[in-house]
C-alpha cells in the first residue's frame, strides 16, 4: 500500500474511535441503551472506509500499467463498486436491527475527513 493510503486508513480508524468515545459519553451521560448498535454501525462504516482506501489505492497502482483509455473505464467501474458498498453497508444497517443506522451513517462521514486530511499532511510533507 502507498504512504498516503497508510495515512488515509489511519485517519479513519482515528476518527471511528472518535466517535466511539463521543458515543459512549453522549450514550452514558443520557442513561440510553443505545450504543452498542451505534458502535457495531461505526465499526460498520468504518470497516466500509477502509476498504474503499485500499480499493481506491489497488485501482490507482493499476492505472499506472494500462492504457489511457482503459483507465477511464476502470475508475469508472471502481467508482460504481464503491458506491454499491456504500449502500449495501446502509441497507445492511437498516435490515440488522442491532446496527444502527446513524452510527454508519457517521461513519461514512470518516473518508471526506480522511481526504481533507490528507491536505494537512501534504503541506507538512513539504
Amino acid at each position: 500500500m502507498s504512504k498516503m493510503a497508510k495515512k488515509m486508513i489511519t485517519v479513519i480508524c482515528a476518527s471511528v474511535a472518535v466517535f466511539i468515545l463521543i458515543a459512549a459519553g453522549v450514550y452514558g451521560f443520557l442513561g440510553r441503551a443505545g450504543f452498542f448498535p451505534f458502535a457495531l454501525g461505526l465499526l460498520l462504516g468504518g470497516g466500509l472506509n477502509v476498504l474503499k482506501v485500499v480499493l481506491l489505492d489497488r485501482s490507482i497502482a493499476k492505472a499506472e500499467a494500462i492504457g489511457e483509455h482503459a483507465v477511464a473505464r476502470q475508475f469508472q467501474v471502481q467508482y460504481l463498486l464503491r458506491f454499491f458498498l456504500t449502500a449495501a453497508a446502509f441497507l445492511i444497517a437498516v435490515f440488522v436491527p442491532f446496527i444502527d443506522l446513524w452510527g454508519v451513517g457517521a461513519a461514512i462521514i470518516t473518508m471526506p475527513i480522511a481526504a481533507y486530511s490528507m491536505r494537512i499532511f501534504a503541506k507538512n510533507d513539504e
